[in-house]
């Protein structure tokens, strides 16, 4: 069941959340990106890679960073740099509801999602959280791992932030971990997009790419929306056929008055006919006449 519409309440701008964001807008925007973000679930943990906030927003690569990292702070969400999983924490509860019911079909909606988790540290705290008010299965206690990113103490920077390169200003904010080989962002489309599709979808994945026009973060969003829908590949050819944006002027359709008297003036060119008749392009309209060479009119309601 993916989200065709968010819920947000008034109160997000009245709460404490709300209050403490008023003066931070990149804060605020990318915490109403992920509330209504194309990419998220009924229970608010999905894959969101900064650079899909950075596009979408429209916010800069700092900003969507920034912005992450003080909803972090604030106990709004739980973000894992490595699988690049976000968890928004009343997410579910603003979407699905405080408690279901036994009987309820969006149980099993759940739990595919749940299921789904990548992160173990995630995974336990969802459940902790919500397992007995969404009947889920407990999920099996994993080796003690680095856990995600949930909040900074004073003086610490977050993971995301030790990341992110500020290529607007030129300048680097300096890791704490372990330097790492930089991603690839090709391999990251075909590697998740063999995951949706199929291990065989390499060709398909290609023409996805060329359809976006060759542009990687686009056509990785469109993999991304496909892993919400029942059938993704029929998405993503859809999303082929459809190509990157409108057709060229020359390709597109005229209205029907523009076309009729195109075809007139392409007649009378060829000495097929004059404009002996008048143009009728309203329905229920009676039509006049006139001799040759007169010039084609609109016939008003009478």
């Amino acid at each position: 069941m993916s989200m065709n519409y968010g819920i947000v309440r008034p109160s997000f701008w009245t709460g404490a959340t709300g209050r403490a964001l008023r003066q931070d807008v990149d804060a605020q925007v990318v915490a109403m990106y992920l509330m209504t973000s194309p990419h998220a679930n009924i229970i608010g943990v999905f894959r969101c890679p900064v650079e899909f906030i950075k596009i979408e927003t429209g916010r800069t690569i700092e900003g969507a960073s920034k912005g992450l990292t003080k909803l972090c702070e604030l106990d709004f969400c739980t973000v894992d740099p490595e699988t690049e999983t976000v968890w928004v924490h009343e997410m579910a509860r603003y979407q699905i509801g405080d408690a279901l019911k036994g009987g309820d079909k969006r149980i099993k909606h759940v739990a595919r999602f749940f299921n789904e988790i990548e992160n173990p540290h995630i995974k336990r705290a969802f459940f902790e959280k919500y397992g007995s008010a969404y009947h889920l299965q407990e999920p099996p206690i994993s080796e003690p791992t680095a856990s995600p990113f949930k909040g900074a103490s004073k003086g610490d920077r977050s993971p995301i932030e030790a990341t992110v390169t500020v290529t607007d200003t030129v300048t680097s904010v300096p890791s704490e971990r372990a330097p790492v080989a930089p991603p690839d962002p090709e391999k990251e489309l075909f590697d998740r997009g063999k995951q949706v599709l199929g291990k065989s979808a390499g060709g398909q994945i290609v023409k996805l790419k060329n359809a976006k026009g060759g542009n990687v973060a686009l056509a990785r969003a469109a993999i991304e929306q496909a892993s919400t829908k029942q059938n993704p590949a029929e998405y993503i050819a859809a999303v082929i056929r459809g190509g990157v944006g409108p057709p060229a002027f020359g390709e597109r359709q005229t209205n029907g008055f523009v076309a009729v008297m195109e075809e007139r003036s392409r007649e009378q060119q060829h000495g097929q006919s004059g404009f002996g008749s008048i143009i009728d392009v309203t329905p229920n309209q009676p039509s006049g006449s006139g001799g040759p060479g007169t010039r084609p009119q609109l016939l008003g309601r009478g």
